[in-house]
């Protein structure tokens, strides 16, 4: 994102100030509908292969899950999206790590001493530890998978329920369109043509910069196996 290129020049300059832990808020993204398939026939997914009448889909095989998945809920995570957060940290900073945190570090250490060399430490604890700048810095996309199966009852739950829509539908232009659900003329300012609701914001950046160089670095890899 922004001025970086990489991964590693974002982290580079990120240590070169003192940081630490970068914190990536996480929140699941959704497939976008219009990219999704019809899955193969399976034999071990009954569900899928008795429904006569609606197929169940699945990611593209000709599209990467970067692209399939880039379409958050929220253009901007919340607050709690911390929650589920993922750390990229240094490891001579941080001693002990669990799942989502960083639960000892030299900073928690220090707290245990009162003199003024450990304030000043405490004091600059804060700046070592801190959340990625998702417009200058980088963001990370949650690609968590919707199961073949699971997209049956989406064709319904998507016009009649859309808080409950786990496919994703962007907003036009990418801007949310404002109105009341429940009003008949809102409703269908805010959902494609067979009613199902606009729920979701594509990334620019990932979709018109990281997906390409995504794909040409799996198109280089491949042919190094021909």
């Amino acid at each position: 994102m922004g001025k970086f290129e990489n991964l590693r020049d974002m982290l580079d300059e990120a240590g070169e100030k003192g940081t630490k832990i970068l914190s990536f808020l996480s929140m699941q993204s959704l497939p976008r509908f219009n990219m999704m398939v019809p899955i193969d026939s399976d034999e071990k997914d009954s569900i899928c292969n008795n429904s006569k009448e609606l197929p169940c889909l699945g990611p593209p095989k000709n599209a990467t899950l970067l692209q399939t998945f880039n379409c958050n809920r929220l253009k901007e995570m919340p607050s709690w999206a911390s929650r589920a957060k993922k750390q990229i940290y240094q490891p001579d900073y941080v001693l002990s790590h669990f799942v989502h945190y960083s639960t000892v570090t030299l900073g928690t250490i220090h707290r245990k001493s009162n003199n003024d060399k450990a304030r000043e430490k405490r004091a600059s604890a804060k700046k070592r530890e801190r959340a990625v700048d998702q417009h200058t810095e980088a963001v990370m996309l949650h690609a968590k998978t919707v199961l073949p199966r699971e997209t049956l009852e989406q064709y319904d739950l998507c016009i009649t329920k859309w808080s409950a829509c786990n496919l994703g539908f962007p907003h036009p232009n990418n801007v949310a369109i404002e109105g009341d659900r429940m009003d008949p003329t809102d409703r269908k300012r805010m959902s494609d043509p067979q009613g199902r609701g606009y729920n979701c914001f594509v990334n620019d950046s990932i979709e018109n910069v990281w997906v390409p160089k995504l794909a040409s670095a799996l198109e280089k890899l491949e042919n190094l196996w021909k």
